[in-house]
């Protein structure tokens, strides 16, 4: 195992076990075409077959930055997710996608439960 699929297989069981997601509502390395490359989001969340959360994992040597969060913005210009998680096990970014005029990321501590959602 890689040391980012361990921090995704982390990601996995603490959205099953913490915030009840099921694994049927999971997919792990998603394809996505940006500018005539074939990329792949670590792993995207649903709701029926509403993207819900965009995730990004990096391995644990590799912080968090700026750089990672605009992967992810790139990859939900095109999936339109209403979160992106960014984690690299330890350090872990949470915003939720603002859909109003001004477009833009409310930061959160935590991510969202599924029963935040509506049904």
């Amino acid at each position: 195992m890689t040391p980012e699929e361990w921090v995704r297989q982390h990601i996995i069981q603490y959205l099953i076990q913490n915030k009840n997601y099921s694994l049927t509502s999971m997919k792990a390395e998603h394809p996505v075409h940006i500018n005539g490359l074939n990329q792949r989001i670590d792993l995207l969340v649903y709701s029926k077959s509403t993207p819900l959360i965009l995730i990004e994992c990096k391995k644990p040597s590799v912080p968090i930055t700026q750089k990672t969060l605009d992967q992810a913005m790139r990859y939900n210009l095109i999936i339109k997710a209403k979160y992106i998680y960014l984690s690299n096990g330890f350090q872990h970014i949470i915003a939720e996608v603002n859909q109003t005029e001004q477009e833009g990321l409310i930061f959160h501590q935590e991510l969202p439960s599924l029963s935040d959602f509506p049904a």
